[in-house]
Protein backbone atom coordinates (compact mmCIF):
# COMPACT_ATOMS: atom_id res chain seq x y z
CA UNK A 1 0.00 0.00 0.00
CA UNK A 2 1.60 3.78 -0.81
CA UNK A 3 2.41 5.45 1.91
CA UNK A 4 -0.25 8.47 3.18
CA UNK A 5 0.94 12.07 2.93
CA UNK A 6 0.65 14.68 5.55
CA UNK A 7 1.55 18.42 5.42
CA UNK A 8 1.41 20.24 8.65
CA UNK A 9 0.65 24.07 8.74
CA UNK A 10 1.45 25.86 12.23
CA UNK A 11 0.79 29.20 12.97
CA UNK A 12 3.10 29.83 15.76
CA UNK A 13 5.73 28.37 18.19
CA UNK A 14 3.40 26.62 20.72
CA UNK A 15 1.63 25.50 17.75
CA UNK A 16 4.86 23.87 16.37
CA UNK A 17 5.37 22.15 19.86
CA UNK A 18 2.20 20.87 20.07
CA UNK A 19 2.02 19.71 16.64
CA UNK A 20 5.80 17.96 17.08
CA UNK A 21 4.07 15.24 19.63
CA UNK A 22 1.53 14.81 17.61
CA UNK A 23 3.87 13.69 15.06
CA UNK A 24 6.04 11.69 17.23
CA UNK A 25 3.29 9.73 17.96
CA UNK A 26 2.21 9.30 14.73
CA UNK A 27 5.48 8.00 13.58
CA UNK A 28 5.05 5.23 16.45
CA UNK A 29 1.70 4.01 15.09
CA UNK A 30 2.74 4.58 11.10
CA UNK A 31 6.25 4.53 10.17
CA UNK A 32 5.35 4.95 6.69
CA UNK A 33 3.58 8.00 6.99
CA UNK A 34 5.45 10.77 5.02
CA UNK A 35 4.63 14.01 7.11
CA UNK A 36 6.06 17.85 6.45
CA UNK A 37 5.42 21.16 7.60
CA UNK A 38 5.01 24.71 7.02
CA UNK A 39 5.52 26.88 9.82
CA UNK A 40 4.03 30.53 8.95
CA UNK A 41 5.62 31.86 11.89
CA UNK A 42 9.30 31.54 12.90
CA UNK A 43 11.49 28.79 11.67
CA UNK A 44 9.89 25.58 12.46
CA UNK A 45 12.55 24.41 14.82
CA UNK A 46 10.16 21.70 16.73
CA UNK A 47 10.17 20.39 12.87
CA UNK A 48 13.89 20.61 12.29
CA UNK A 49 14.50 18.95 15.46
CA UNK A 50 12.41 15.81 14.29
CA UNK A 51 13.85 16.27 10.88
CA UNK A 52 10.42 17.00 9.35
CA UNK A 53 10.98 18.89 6.01
CA UNK A 54 9.85 22.24 5.94
CA UNK A 55 8.17 22.49 2.68
CA UNK A 56 8.53 27.10 2.09
CA UNK A 57 10.53 29.43 3.13
CA UNK A 58 10.54 30.50 6.76
CA UNK A 59 11.94 33.96 8.71
CA UNK A 60 12.14 35.26 12.33
CA UNK A 61 10.52 38.16 11.79
CA UNK A 62 11.15 41.18 14.07
CA UNK A 63 7.71 41.27 16.08
CA UNK A 64 7.73 37.16 16.87
CA UNK A 65 4.48 36.70 15.05
CA UNK A 66 3.10 39.25 17.91
CA UNK A 67 2.76 42.48 15.95
CA UNK A 68 -1.30 43.01 16.29
CA UNK A 69 0.75 43.70 20.62
CA UNK A 70 2.39 46.46 18.88
CA UNK A 71 1.66 48.06 15.82
CA UNK A 72 5.24 49.66 15.43
CA UNK A 73 6.50 45.92 14.77
CA UNK A 74 3.88 45.12 11.96
CA UNK A 75 5.95 48.01 10.54
CA UNK A 76 9.27 46.01 11.12
CA UNK A 77 7.54 43.46 9.69
CA UNK A 78 6.98 44.42 6.45
CA UNK A 79 10.35 45.87 6.11
CA UNK A 80 11.90 42.50 6.81
CA UNK A 81 9.92 40.95 4.21
CA UNK A 82 6.69 39.39 5.41
CA UNK A 83 4.81 40.07 2.13
CA UNK A 84 7.09 38.09 0.26
CA UNK A 85 7.69 35.39 3.06
CA UNK A 86 3.56 35.28 3.10
CA UNK A 87 3.55 34.82 -0.74
CA UNK A 88 6.31 32.17 -1.13
CA UNK A 89 4.90 30.20 2.14
CA UNK A 90 1.33 30.50 0.31
CA UNK A 91 3.38 29.18 -3.00
CA UNK A 92 4.79 26.50 -1.55
CA UNK A 93 1.46 25.15 0.50
CA UNK A 94 -0.36 25.95 -2.48
CA UNK A 95 1.95 23.32 -4.88
CA UNK A 96 2.48 20.59 -2.18
CA UNK A 97 -1.27 20.50 -0.76
CA UNK A 98 -2.22 18.45 -3.97
CA UNK A 99 -0.25 15.53 -3.49
CA UNK A 100 -1.71 15.03 0.40
CA UNK A 101 -3.83 13.09 1.86
CA UNK A 102 -4.42 14.96 4.91
CA UNK A 103 -3.78 18.62 5.60
CA UNK A 104 -3.78 19.73 9.44
CA UNK A 105 -3.94 23.15 10.79
CA UNK A 106 -3.02 24.09 13.74
CA UNK A 107 -3.50 27.28 15.55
Amino acid sequence: MPSKRILFISNGHGEDNHTSHVIQTLRQLCPSLEMAAMPIVGEGKAYRSLDIPIIGPTQTMPSGGFFYMKRLYLLKDFQSGLIGLTWGQLQAVLQYAPNCDLIRRHE
